[in-house]
C-alpha cells in the first residue's frame, strides 16, 4: 500500500550515495541501533540517504528496487544500487531493509513470455505508476525466472550482517500481497484462491532456501482488500510463521491514524504474531503533522511492534523529532 510518492524512488538508486557521516555522527548512529523499536527511513532520495541515516532515532534505511532494474536481461545482474545502500548503512553503523519487487516491476524479457494482465488506474493502489501490467503470478513462465532470481539474490546477500531483513515478494502488484482490485478480470484469467496461495507458499520456500542466515519479512494483506475475502491471506501468514523453522517477520504497510478502521483485521494478526516473531508497520505515505505521526506511532506501539518504516520526509522534518524519539524508545 503506497502512493505515487512511494513509487518515485522504487527501482534502482542510480546516482551515487552521499559520503558517510562524520566520526561523531557514526558514533551516534551506532547508538541508535540499540533503541527498543527500530525506525527505518523509507522512500529516501539519493541525496538524503546520509542525512536520514545520521538521524539519532533511525536504526536503518529501507529501500525498494524493481526486478527489471536489477536483472534487465536474463542472467545479467546490476547489483550496484543494492550494494550502495548496504555500504551506506554499514558506514553509518546501521542496518538496511531490502525489497526487490516483481509484479508490475518484472523485466520485459519475462513479461514477453508469460501471460500478463493490465488494469485501469481505479483498480490500482497507486496512480501514475510506471506500469499497470503484471504477470499472472501463478503461471510457470513467471515463477521459474523469479525463482532463479531469488536464488541468485540469496547467493549474493545471504548472511550479510548489515541486512536487517529481505522482503519476500513476487505474488502481488508491488511488494505486498495486494493485487489490482478488478476481481472480474482476475476471475476471467482463471483466478482461484488455491492457485495464488500455492504460488505464495512456493515463493516462501524459495526465499528460505536462498536466505538461510538472513531474516525475511512478509508484507501482509488481503489480495483484493475488502472487495473479496479469500482463503489466501491467513494460510500464507501461517505458512510464513509455521513451527519448526525460522519464522518470517510479519508487517503491514498501511499505518496511519486515520486508517485504523481499515487496517483493523491486520492489527489483530500483527498482535498475534508479535508473540511468535518480529512484527512491524510501514507508514501509508508521509504525514501532514507531528501530531498525526505521533498518533500513528501510538497505534504501532499498542500492537507491540519491533520496527516501523517511516517516510524520509517525516524523518528529516525537525518538527517530528519528539515523535520519532517517542517511537524509538517504545513510548
Amino acid at each position: 500500500m503506497r502512493k505515487l510518492a512511494a513509487v518515485v524512488v522504487l527501482f534502482v538508486l542510480a546516482g551515487g550515495v552521499e559520503a558517510a557521516p562524520s566520526a561523531l555522527h557514526r558514533s551516534e548512529a551506532r547508538a541508535a541501533t540499540t533503541w527498543p523499536v527500530k525506525i527505518f527511513a523509507v522512500n529516501t532520495p539519493d541525496s538524503q540517504i546520509a542525512a536520514a541515516l545520521a538521524n539519532p532515532y533511525v536504526s536503518g534505511i529501507s529501500v525498494r528496487f524493481g526486478w527489471r532494474g536489477i536483472e534487465p536481461s536474463r542472467g545479467s545482474f546490476r547489483w550496484g544500487p543494492i550494494d550502495q545502500v548496504i555500504n551506506a548503512a554499514r558506514a553509518a553503523g546501521k542496518k538496511a531493509m531490502i525489497r526487490v519487487m516483481a509484479g508490475a516491476f518484472s523485466p520485459d524479457w519475462v513479461t514477453a513470455h508469460t501471460r500478463t494482465l493490465s488494469f485501469a488506474s481505479q483498480y490500482l493502489a497507486s496512480s501514475g505508476v510506471a506500469s499497470n501490467t503484471m504477470p499472472v503470478p501463478w503461471k510457470r513462465h513467471y515463477l521459474r525466472p523469479w525463482k532463479r532470481f531469488v536464488m541468485r539474490f540469496g547467493r549474493r546477500y545471504d548472511g550479510n550482517p548489515t541486512i536487517y531483513s529481505i522482503q519476500m515478494a513476487g505474488g502481488g502488484f508491488f511488494g505486498e500481497m495486494a493485487l489490482p482490485t478488478d476481481v472480474r478480470e482476475w476471475l476471467r484469467a482463471g483466478y482461484r484462491d488455491r492457485k495464488l496461495r500455492r504460488a505464495w507458499k512456493r515463493m516462501d520456500t524459495w526465499y528460505r532456501s536462498a536466505f538461510r542466515r538472513t531474516h525475511l519479512n512478509l508484507d501482509i494483506g488481503e489480495p483484493f482488500g475488502s472487495l473479496r475475502k479469500t482463503n489466501v491471506y491467513h494460510p500464507v501468514v501461517r505458512f510464513a510463521t509455521r513451527d519448526g523453522i525460522r519464522k518470517a517477520f510479519i508487517q503491514q504497510n498501511g499505518l496511519r491514524a486515520s486508517l485504523v478502521g481499515v487496517i483493523g483485521p491486520y492489527r489483530t494478526t500483527i498482535r498475534k504474531e508479535s508473540h511468535e516473531t518480529r512484527v512491524g508497520y510501514q507508514m501509508f505515505g508521509a504525514t501532514s503533522s507531528a501530531t498525526e505521526l505521533h498518533r500513528a506511532f501510538k497505534v504501532a506501539l499498542s500492537d507491540h511492534v519491533n520496527y516501523v518504516e517511516v517516510y524520509a520526509s517525516d524523518v528529516l522534518d525537525g518538527a517530528n523529532q519528539a515523535a520519532l524519539r517517542y517511537l524509538a524508545s517504545g513510548g
